[in-house]
């Protein structure tokens, strides 16, 4: 079960000098456990999505976030309550093209271009005296670009 919130919104509409930017968001926040008790069937509870577009002309661009919370990765066989979690992250992409007509253009995608690491970290009871969580690893990102041309044909 879950709540999700989403709003959508063309600036030019309520500002005139905005014409074709347009922004948005979209929250998600799920609760509950699997049937067996496991959260691994909600690996992030908490979801947020925002950003901002630009389309006139033959220009289009847009910026857009991403956050996830924690994430269950999953369960540890160090203690009966241990886990190992995904840490909490914010990622940024951005998208651009221009159409040189109504059905061919050219357009470049970058993800990540923060370069936002996955952190993982173990969790629970089992761990030493001084911690109820220790570092995992640090998966290192890299920053995914796509350029090309499409057309319909």
């Amino acid at each position: 079960t879950g709540v999700e919130v989403d709003l959508q919104a063309e600036l030019g509409e309520l500002l005139p000098w905005a014409k074709g930017f347009s922004v948005f968001a979209n929250v998600t926040q799920l609760s509950g456990t699997a049937a067996n008790g496991s959260t691994e069937q909600f690996p992030a509870k908490q979801v947020a999505n925002w950003g901002v577009s630009y389309s006139r002309g033959r220009i289009g661009c847009s910026a857009n976030w991403t956050y996830a919370g924690k994430a269950i990765d999953s369960l540890g066989a160090f203690s009966p309550d241990g886990q190992i979690y995904i840490a909490p992250a914010a990622t940024l992409d951005v998208n651009a093209q221009f159409r040189f007509t109504k059905r061919f253009r050219a357009f470049a995608n970058v993800r990540n271009l923060t370069r936002q690491p996955a952190e993982r970290y173990y969790e629970g009871t089992g761990l030493a005296g001084y911690a109820s969580q220790i570092f995992a690893r640090k998966d290192l990102a890299s920053i995914r670009w796509t350029v090309g041309v499409a057309g319909e044909f």
